[in-house]
Formats: structure tokens, sequence, C-alpha cells
């Protein structure tokens, strides 16, 4: 094949006579949205490749089996397979499958404002949740209070 758009790492580029898979979003605007979306998921605490996959099952808008996942990305067999599953528990793809095929197929909701309300959700439900939790512990115990106080006192002396 030659001229197909590859990826070396995270540079999208066009190679001459490319042996690897050729990349099924063909246009630089997917490219380059499938780029940011693993840039973004990276900043949230995702990792890259999962953010990458993600996008990649967004803007397909069909169902994908992990071997179907470009090979040109470098991207083993066993982390796509590891990545499907981390958005299957962040509940962002979910396991469909195809009459006469046994894979596994994955897909991802169509809407974005749907994605948007599932990743709140779920960051919620890991992050704030907790921390909430922990706080309504701390305030509701009368020894963190007394703490609490003292620690307030101290501080106001020394800053005097």
């Amino acid at each position: 094949m030659t001229g197909v758009a590859c990826c070396q790492g995270s540079l999208w580029r066009k190679r001459q006579n490319c042996r690897r898979t050729p990349w099924p979003i063909r246009s630089a605007r997917s490219r380059r949205f499938v780029l940011h979306w693993g840039e973004m998921g990276w900043r949230w605490g995702v990792n890259r490749t999962v953010s990458q996959i993600h996008a990649l099952l967004f803007l397909l808008g069909r169902p994908m089996h992990a071997e179907e996942s470009p090979s040109c990305c470098r991207w083993r067999a066993r982390n796509v397979s590891n990545s499907l599953h981390e958005l299957e528990n962040w509940n962002l793809v979910r396991v469909v499958h195809q009459v006469g095929d046994r894979r596994d197929h994955y897909e991802t909701a169509k809407d974005p404002w749907e994605l948007l309300r599932v990743i709140v959700r779920e960051r919620k439900a890991r992050e704030f949740d907790p921390t909430i939790s922990v706080l309504r512990g701390c305030v509701a115990d009368p020894g963190f209070a007394r703490q609490t106080r003292r620690c307030r006192s101290g501080c106001a002396r020394r800053s005097r």
C-alpha cells in the first residue's frame, strides 16, 4: 500500500510502502479528533489508548470487534482487549453480538451529550461520592471537631 494514513507513535503521517493496516478513518479531521480525544482522556486520568479506542468506536458509528482495531497505531491485541474492558467498566461501551460471528463486538453511544452524561456520572461515582462520604464521616465524628478547633486555635496563635 502506498500513501495510506498511518501513525507512528503519536505522529500521523503519510507513509510510502506501509505494510500495516490502513487507518479506517482517513480524513485528517477524524484523525485529529481521535488524537485529541486521547489527549483529553489522558488529562482526565484515563489511558490515552483507551480514549483513542473510544474515539474510534464513536467515529465508526457501528459495532467493532477487537481484532478490527487499527494495527497501524501499534495497539497490541492485549492492550486493545484491556482498553475495551476498561471502557466497559466505565459504561462507555457495550458488548453486542453479530449473527454468525462468535466474537464480541463493542459499540458506544452515538450521542455526544449521552457520552458526556455517562462520563460525568461515572466520575461522580468514582471520585466525588467516596470523598463526600469520607468528609461526612469526619464531620460527624466529635473527635474530629475537637481536633479541628485545636488546630485552628494553634494556627491563629502562630499567625499573630
